[in-house]
């Protein structure tokens, strides 16, 4: 991760195994005092996804956790949202070591479907390739959600159906009640239908990643412990997964651990109330550098020569470099660029303020220019 000295965590968490079946508890204290949830099966880890205090704290509690089932001489595990069902093998090739970091990412198409730094979540990955915890893939296809948000649950086909969680519960009152307010909106009011189906796809979500961890905890044998890791809106409040685990699994210990960064979430009195997990952990922001990025579209596919750029941002750092529009982009540095995750994986690599060499290929011939990545110009997700 690209971070800057800053006091990073000024908070630590009440102990997990005197926490448990506890109610929502603020301590400060340093992050040494962390304790192993030791009678604890699972560990629930609500994110936002784009804090970077957030996933230096989940490195921590993946510790705690597989160091309790390393005493105790059990499996540990380590679901996650971020990467989906039908890529489970390439997760167990990478852990086993058949293959390397950049290659887990291009089966898993990191990039396409989830798209966050990948920098953020690499030490929880490493901690396990390296601890042999094995990683869940738990959540559905991406374009199933998508479909039930735009259709409904009704529109799946046999198959398309065969591929998320055999249960699904619709009448959760707990979770509809947080959820809805979310997908209704004065400004720009929606058809009834469409808000349902919004909230189906929510539910198909939730109940995929439920089912999901609990096989996979039921499957790694009695006593294994697991921690998982989805945004905030999967977890807090005890509904979305936990419950929905619970409901598979109920005799599991569970612990939801809700993170929370002062700037951003408001003072810790704000954050601690009862209804949004067993822990609350108040975190001090961390410093961060922009993310690298070119300023330029490039086209959705490679050719085989390269990417074709197909607009350069005004102002922007590939304009200043001197790239122009149909140059097609060959190496960043020494990296032959063959595919969005050699892009992706080089620019999130990238430190910010470095100077490097462009290649491209422009009316058929090999170009150079020396590029400084400064303040990106436009979104990440929108100019690589």
């Amino acid at each position: 991760m690209r971070t800057r000295p800053a006091s990073l965590l000024a908070c630590g968490l009440l102990a997990i195994a005197a926490a448990t079946g506890c109610r929502s508890t603020t301590r400060t204290g340093p992050l040494d005092d962390l304790v192993a949830a030791r009678s604890v099966d699972i560990v629930y880890a609500a994110e936002f996804h784009d804090d970077v205090a957030h996933h230096v704290h989940q490195l921590e509690l993946l510790r705690a956790v597989a160091e309790s089932a390393r005493v105790n001489g059990v499996p540990a595990l380590l679901g996650m949202e971020m990467f989906q069902r039908p890529f489970q093998a390439h997760l167990d090739d990478y852990v086993a070591g058949r293959i390397n970091e950049i290659e887990m990412l291009r089966r898993t198409e990191y990039f396409t479907r989830w798209q966050y730094d990948h920098t953020f979540y690499a030490p929880l990955w490493r901690y396990c390739r390296d601890n042999g915890v094995r990683i869940v893939a738990l959540n559905v296809e991406k374009d199933i959600s998508r479909q039930v948000g735009r259709e409904g649950l009704d529109s799946l086909t046999p198959e398309q159906r065969s591929q998320i969680a055999d249960e699904i519960q619709l009448d959760v009152a707990g979770h509809r009640a947080r959820l809805m307010p979310f997908f209704q909106s004065d400004a720009h009011p929606m058809p009834a239908e469409r808000i349902e189906a919004m909230y189906e796809a929510m539910t198909v979500w939730d109940e995929t990643m439920a089912e999901t961890a609990a096989d996979a905890l039921a499957a790694a044998g009695p006593g294994a412990r697991m921690l998982v890791i989805a945004g905030s809106m999967h977890i807090q409040g005890f509904n979305g997964i936990p419950d929905r685990v619970t409901r598979r699994l109920p005799d599991s210990n569970r612990l939801v651990v809700v993170l929370r960064t002062e700037d951003r979430d408001g003072p810790a009195e704000d954050a601690s109330t009862p209804e949004l997990g067993d822990v609350v952990i108040q975190l001090v922001p961390i410093a961060t550098d922009p993310p690298s990025r070119m300023g330029v579209q490039l086209g959705g596919q490679p050719r085989p020569e390269g990417f074709v750029v197909e607009a350069v941002v005004e102002g922007g750092n590939a304009e200043r470099a001197g790239i122009e529009v149909g140059d097609v982009l060959k190496f960043i540095g020494a990296t032959p660029i063959t595919d969005m995750t050699d892009l992706r994986y080089t620019l999130d690599r990238m430190p910010f303020g470095t100077t490097t060499l462009i290649r491209v290929v422009r009316n058929g011939r090999p170009r150079a220019f020396e590029l400084t990545f400064a303040a990106p110009a436009v979104s990440p997700h929108t100019a690589p």
